[in-house]
């Protein structure tokens, strides 16, 4: 009886102490229903049947060596009596509405107390926000691309007074290498200018004055030009270009009594504009260039009409 006693009078302070303390844990797992951390159910896996898989965890009970778990569901069935030697357990079921409670197991591999039932509620998760990466969008540069190579025809109208004794002509040709100032200089200004250089060759037949009286001109141009395009994201842009050179003019005149020839460099300058299409690397213009030339005396005018097409790079 005195052995009875005395286990008694060790066991009524444990069971005090455990039962304390799992009226702790009870009142946290209500605490878990406004996600306080104390007392946590942490969803760790989907299964295919829509079961949850979540852990509950709890503070350790101090000498306590495992752990009794009771879950009801909601019609109060016992879905759940398991033990476990730590203060955490992960269980699978479906989301609704449960109730549990713990028990401290002692040493004496009884259980001290239990705790009060306390409602749990298991949420299925949201899913997680699909997030779709996308590569970065390359910055459109439009058609620009620094190089260009190109030739071309143009028909040339000339502008009084030499149309007097000069006709129109055909036979007119062209040649630009051209290279964006964008690619080299890093300022916006820049961005859309370029400069060319520029080879052309013109032949013209003189108008006949009196019978027996023949006038012929061949220019050779050799210059440079500055100019500006638009640069769209879409194949079609505007260039407007000005620009200065050198002509090498050959005029000969023939008549009755021979042949005379004229040699002569003299200082042109140019402005005009163009249509730009793009087509991958290839690209063709139209245009018009107003061209002056300054003979001594004389000074020749004329309106070019030009098609032209090429390569860039």
């Amino acid at each position: 009886m005195i052995f009875i006693l005395k286990r008694k009078y060790i066991l009524i302070p444990l069971m005090i102490s455990i039962t304390a303390k799992l009226r702790i844990i009870a009142a946290l797992a209500v605490m878990l229903l406004y996600n306080i951390p104390a007392y946590s159910a942490t969803e760790k896996t989907e299964a295919a049947d829509k079961k949850i898989t979540v852990r509950i965890h709890w503070p350790e009970v101090e000498n306590a060596v495992r752990y009794k778990i009771l879950i009801r569901n909601q019609e109060g069935k016992v879905i759940i009596n398991t033990d476990t030697d730590i203060n955490s357990i992960d269980i699978s079921v479906i989301p609704g509405d449960y109730t549990m409670r713990i028990g401290a197991v002692n040493k004496f591999q009884k259980i001290g107390s239990w705790s009060d039932w306390a409602s749990v509620d298991v949420e299925k998760p949201e899913p997680p926000p699909v997030i779709v990466e996308k590569k970065p969008e390359k910055k459109a540069e439009g058609t620009y691309m620094p190089l260009k190579i190109g030739v071309g025809i143009a028909y040339v109208y000339i502008l009084p007074d030499l149309n007097e004794i000069l006709d129109n002509t055909f036979t007119s040709g062209n040649l630009i290498i051209g290279y964006g100032l964008g690619k080299v200089i890093p300022l916006s200004f820049f961005r859309h200018t370029g400069i060319e250089a520029e080879a052309g060759i013109t032949w013209f037949d003189g108008k006949d004055a009196d019978k027996g009286i023949s006038l012929e001109k061949s220019d050779i141009l050799a210059g440079g030009n500055i100019f500006f395009n638009t640069n769209l994201n879409f194949p079609l842009n505007l260039i407007i270009r000005g620009g200065a050179g050198i002509v090498l003019t050959h005029m000969g005149y023939k008549n009755t009594s021979g042949y005379t020839t004229i040699d002569s460099q003299d200082m042109y300058y140019k402005i005009g504009s163009a249509v730009e299409i793009v087509f991958s690397h290839f690209f063709a213009e139209i245009g018009a260039d107003y061209l002056k030339i300054l003979y001594i005396g004389d000074q020749f005018s004329s309106v070019n009409c030009f098609m032209r097409a090429g390569v860039r790079f």
